[in-house]
């Protein structure tokens, strides 16, 4: 607004002689002009000296800001209806209290961006005109309002020079009060300049506006974002920047901190210290003109002044007993960033430093390039294409650490006071001004680095936290939400903070062996009541997030084992691995009675269990660790165990669950022989659930999978016992029943009719003269005759039926409608039509009617 008009110069704070003096000098003025009006002399005379007088008055009251009474102006008002009213008001001492009001009006409304000219002119002397409150009001309302660079210049200044004049620090804070009720955040963000003031009363006011405004509770979830504007609108100010980190730790001290997300507070705090400290710069610039060891005259480093208002922060934190853990995670984020900074500043200001650096563990070692593209031969390297292709390396990647130890810290500084020491008198201005700022933000760091809870470094605590954590976050991702790390904070063994899933922040940094132990019992309670729980809800697990947790249950142990060999003794003993391992060694040994005692303690452990997914869960995770070694029959006992289980209390058991444990142990993984004793004790367990009411649709999905697997083994034995010949002749026989479909597939789904069809072509097929052929018959027609028990007793329709053989053709034919529709709409088309049973299914052979009346 200013750039073309002569610069005034900084308005200087009158002294009390001077501002005397200006107002006898009003007053003679005054007096003049209102005696020469009664003696009514008229000359020409008396004319140019009364205009004379109103000039000298103009020029001693306005000062260098006489200019404004010159100035060209492009808003037609300022001349009309302001100028003079402000000539009056210096002739006359006083204005018209509604003509004084429509000056300030249009000062207030106009384009012309002179106007703020007038106004600070205005503002640099109300404690010399008569203002009302209403047009005080007007005017600071107007100035607060401009979100104008030159204006807030100047009134920095004016609040520079007039710290201690009362007068200007009550209007300062009415300009506060006003900027408060305005609430914009074109105004919330220019509260920020009143931060800068000397006097305490503008500061305080000042600062308590800002956190109100911050803590409204229609604006709390923009807190970060607000900051954020403040910090890119003042981004050349290290005051005020300091002054958004002071609010945004505050924020983190409050009682309610753990519901605020601190990465938007490391966001504020990085981009606002990052900001403060480009002021260090200057410092360069003065290093010349301190002598070696004088370094201590140069100005503070910006970051150590802020490590040193984090310190506070977290005393303040302490001292009122709120939950420390958010500002101690953000102020820990602080000190790895300060310090990372320095150490990629420093092995560029000191050569030696890195490898200094990644002996002491301080960084990493870099990571080697990379080739990309090129040639797919080795060693060849194409140039410029000439080859046909362009290749190259990547360059090798500096290990700079993203988080610190106390102990790099202290590393860190050692290394270098050392390089600096080594570098003596030779060291350059900007050696010797990082060196300086360096060991004083690291000197600041070490506070916040206790304070905040940073790992010492090197400790057995911090080796079973890095394990640990691992595993942690691996359930997080598992279970339920965030509940896992609900539950781990709700048990004290988290830190209580709106932290994300984030492996270096979210969890301790160290485990006691103690501490271990806590939470691999954490994870056997979750396993134990089948569900996770937060704020008053709980989240039922499915089977996979209860096998997993069984696994982490284990992987917990392991851990304490690894980590506290002595508190593993205190681990409860797992009550299925024992048994489960008694088992195997009874069946290899032949021991009837141990057999009889392994499998009585299983039943116990199961008995005992009040969830009994649970037991399932850990089953499988025992027999995952154990089953490498175990034989077929060994496998039958189990099987047997379950499926006795399953009769009994099948509606107690996970359906997947049932499922998958079988499917480990299915007589389709066992030889022959013992897997027709695994088919007869699977019909043996459906008879005896339906009878007594048991749900069987586990059961009777793991029959209709053993039917199809059974049936196909069968094929394979029939393949490698007959020709070639003779093997196509069988496949023909059994599409002709429809035991193999389409592209002489074996059917997804197998009634009896179907096995009986299987069963005579076995006959057919292996009545050949052979040995192998003969022996290849009698296991595969016995399998055959098992599997029909099996069907029988899980009540599937026997399929031979003229309806089902209908709907059999049917179905594979209205099947072919699922490539003409996306997405398997086909299937509901049908059922919308009452043609297929209601399902989300996609099966033909399952899925769809087994008849279709006329």
């Amino acid at each position: 607004a200013r750039e073309a008009l002569p610069a005034p110069r900084p308005a200087v704070k009158p002294t009390r002689l001077a501002r005397l003096g200006r107002q006898a000098a009003m007053a003679f003025l005054v007096a003049t002009v209102s005696l020469s009006g009664i003696a009514g002399y008229k000359t020409v005379e008396f004319s140019q000296a009364r205009q004379e007088a109103a000039q000298t008055a103009l020029s001693i009251f306005y000062g260098d800001d006489l200019y404004i009474f010159t100035d060209q102006y492009a808003d037609e008002r300022i001349n009309r209806d302001v100028l003079p009213v402000l000539k009056e008001w210096t002739a006359t001492g006083k204005a018209p209290a509604a003509a004084l009001a429509k000056a300030l009006e249009v000062l207030r409304t106009s384009p012309d961006p002179k106007a703020d000219n007038i106004l600070e002119t205005v503002f640099k002397r109300a404690d010399f005109l008569a203002l009302t409150d209403a047009s005080e009001t007007l005017m600071l309302r107007t100035l607060i309002e401009r979100d104008n660079d030159q204006v807030w210049r100047f009134l920095n200044e004016y609040m520079a020079q007039n710290g201690e004049n009362p007068a200007s620090a009550k209007r300062l804070v009415k300009m506060i009060q006003l900027g408060a009720e305005i609430g914009s955040e074109d105004v919330f963000r220019n509260l920020f300049h009143f931060l800068k003031s000397p006097n305490q009363q503008v500061k305080s006011a000042a600062a308590n506006a800002i956190r109100t405004s911050l803590m409204a509770p229609e604006k709390a979830g923009q807190f970060a974002e607000r900051l954020k504007a403040v910090t890119a609108k003042h981004a050349t100010d290290p005051l005020i920047n300091m002054w958004v980190a002071f609010f945004a730790l505050d924020r983190l001290a409050g009682a309610d901190a753990s519901t605020v997300p601190v990465s938007s507070i490391d966001g504020v705090l990085s981009t606002a210290l990052k900001a403060a400290a480009k002021a260090d710069a200057a410092r360069l610039g003065l290093i010349a003109q301190v002598k070696p060891g004088e370094e201590d005259k140069l100005p503070p480093p910006v970051m150590a002044q802020a490590l040193g208002l984090m310190a506070r922060s977290l005393d303040r934190a302490a001292q009122q007993g709120v939950n420390a853990d958010p500002i101690s995670l953000a102020a820990r984020q602080q000190v790895d960033e300060a310090v990372k900074a320095l150490i990629v500043e420093g092995v560029t200001a000191f050569p030696d430093l890195k490898a200094r650096l990644i002996a002491d563990g301080v960084m990493a070692p870099d990571v080697p390039g990379s080739r990309y593209g090129g040639s797919e031969y080795d060693g060849y390297d194409d140039y410029h294409g000439h080859g046909g292709r362009f290749g190259g390396y990547s360059a090798p990647t500096a290990g700079y650490r993203d988080h610190y130890t106390k102990a790099q810290l202290a590393a860190l500084a050692t290394a270098i006071q050392d390089e600096a020491a080594k570098a003596g008198a030779a060291a350059k201005p900007e050696q010797r001004e990082f060196a300086d700022r360096a060991l004083k933000v690291l000197d600041a760091a070490a506070p916040v680095a206790e304070k905040s809870g940073m790992p010492q470094g090197g400790t057995a605590a911090e080796a079973a936290a890095a394990d640990m954590n691992q595993l942690l976050v691996d359930v997080h991702a598992k279970l339920p939400g965030t509940t896992a790390l609900n539950e781990l904070r709700d048990a004290g063994l988290a830190p209580i903070a709106n932290i994300g899933n984030d492996k270096d922040r979210s969890y301790r940094q160290a485990y006691t062996a103690e501490e271990l132990v806590k939470v691999r019992t954490l994870f056997s309670d979750i396993l134990a009541r089948g569900e996770t729980r937060q704020d008053g809800k709980s989240f039922p697990l499915t089977w996979d997030q209860k096998r997993f947790m069984a696994d982490a249950v284990a992987k917990a142990d392991a851990l304490v084992k690894k980590h506290y060999p002595a508190a593993s003794a205190s681990l409860p003993a797992d009550e299925l691995a024992a048994p489960l391992a008694d088992v195997a060694a009874a069946v290899t040994k032949g021991d009837a009675a141990g057999l009889a005692k392994a499998l009585k303690n299983l039943e116990a452990a199961y008995a005992k269990a009040p969830v009994k997914d649970v037991v399932l869960a850990r089953f499988q995770a025992a027999y995952s660790a154990q089953a490498a070694g175990f034989k077929d029959e060994v496998r039958f006992q189990i099987l047997e165990f379950w499926l006795a289980r399953l009769a009994a209390d099948g509606a107690k058991l996970d359906v997947e669950g049932v499922q998958k444990t079988l499917d480990s142990v299915a007589p389709n993984m066992m030889e022959a022989k013992v897997a027709l004793k695994a088919y007869d004790r699977l019909a043996s367990a459906l008879t005896a659930a339906q009878a007594a009411g048991q749900d069987v649709t586990a059961l009777r999905a793991f029959a209709q999978n053993q039917l199809v697997e059974g049936a196909r083994r069968t094929l394979g034995g029939t393949k490698d016992a007959v020709s070639a010949d003779a093997y196509a002749a069988f496949q023909a026989s059994l599409a002709e029943g429809r035991v193999l479909i389409g592209d002489k597939v074996l059917r997804s789904a197998l009634k009896p009719v179907h096995l009986r069809a299987l069963a005579a072509a076995l006959d057919k097929t292996l009545s050949a003269p052979g040995a192998k052929a003969k022996a290849t018959k009698a296991w595969t027609t016995s399998t055959v005759s098992s599997l029909l028990k099996v069907a029988a007793a899980a009540g599937f329709p026997d399929g031979g039926s003229v309806p089902e053989v209908v709907a059999d053709l049917a179905n594979e034919a209205l099947s072919k409608g699922d490539s003409v529709f996306p997405g398997h709409t086909w299937y509901d088309k049908l059922r919308a039509a009452n043609l297929a049973p209601a399902g989300k299914g996609t099966s033909w052979e399952k899925d769809l009617s087994a008849s279709y009346s006329p």
